[in-house]
């Protein structure tokens, strides 16, 4: 099973669970993979119920057929920008020979002024993610990202 099946798999058993965002974070990782990959059958049809129920007014908003974003937005804006930094300067160590362990998240740390269990743990989040998650100014699938003013 690919990284990329098992990320379907579990967003499917989310969506069972009642996860409204899953619907919508599947069709988003299939659409945004490259290549792109198929939207599996279950996200394509939550989704065209989603929009159909939208279009026929039978919902006050979007929120009500994905669920609305948890959390505060400027807070999950500022853990995605630096699970990336942590992200790139894991990368970019290894790529000059260094073993990804304590010793590595402790030196990581240090030059972002973080604490080392944080950088471990947004490390880990992001290695599980298996996307490239964007962090501001940068490209995504050959086009510019552009964040709104804040």
């Amino acid at each position: 099973m690919t990284k990329h099946d098992s990320h379907m798999a579990d967003l499917h058993r989310q969506h069972g669970d009642g996860d409204k965002s899953a619907a919508i974070r599947a069709v988003f990782a299939c659409v945004c993979s490259f290549p792109a990959k198929p939207v599996p059958r279950w996200a394509r049809d939550a989704f065209a119920r989603a929009c159909y129920d939208v279009h026929q007014a039978n919902v006050g908003s979007w929120d009500d057929v994905f669920g609305k974003p948890k959390g505060h937005l400027a807070a999950r804006r500022h853990r995605l920008d630096s699970k990336e930094k942590v992200w790139r300067e894991i990368q970019e160590r290894r790529a000059d020979g260094a073993a990804v362990d304590n010793e590595l998240f402790e030196a990581v740390a240090a030059d972002l002024k973080m604490g080392r269990r944080q950088v471990k743990e947004l490390y880990d989040e992001r290695r599980r993610a298996g996307w490239p998650l964007a962090e501001r100014g940068t490209r995504f699938l050959g086009a510019p990202i552009v964040y709104p003013k804040r």
